[in-house]
């Protein structure tokens, strides 16, 4: 039996389609407002700066990492790790560089800097949220 090129062609996309997708991890609702006049800022003063936010249910699944990335951008993470973010010790601590955060319970790594898995077993990126920045006010949400 011969399939002609168009017939293969179908059969391969087809089948691609069928294939079964990987779960994408949801965050929680964030709608967070920081004003670089407040003292907790402070952390986001300076390129790379970093900092912890939980405001509870407006904080995503277990509050936010927040890196500054540029002069103008930044970019805000869930703290849930994406390898079992419901487990209860599932929460990313960033370490002394500044530059990476780790789940203990697992021991997944990533890179805060674009919230890509270093180490897993974690295989998604981390769970980011939107951010505008209008040179006085951070909005950060979904």
């Amino acid at each position: 039996m011969r399939f002609s090129p168009t017939a293969l062609i179908f059969f391969i996309l087809f089948s691609a389609s069928c294939s079964k997708k990987k779960d994408t991890i949801q965050g929680g609702y964030v709608d967070v407002t920081l004003y670089s006049s407040d003292p907790s800022f402070f952390p986001l003063n300076t390129v790379n700066g970093w900092t912890y936010y939980d405001n509870g249910s407006s904080s995503g699944l277990k509050g936010l990492i927040i890196f500054r990335q540029t002069q103008d951008e930044f970019a805000a993470y869930d703290r849930a790790c994406t390898y079992d973010p419901t487990a209860s010790c599932a929460l990313l601590e960033v370490e002394s560089s500044g530059l990476t955060a780790v789940d203990s319970c697992c021991g997944s790594r990533f890179q805060i800097t674009d919230g890509v898995v270093l180490k897993g077993p974690a295989a998604q990126m981390l769970i980011q949220y939107r951010t505008s920045f209008d040179g006085s006010v951070l909005h950060i949400f979904n």
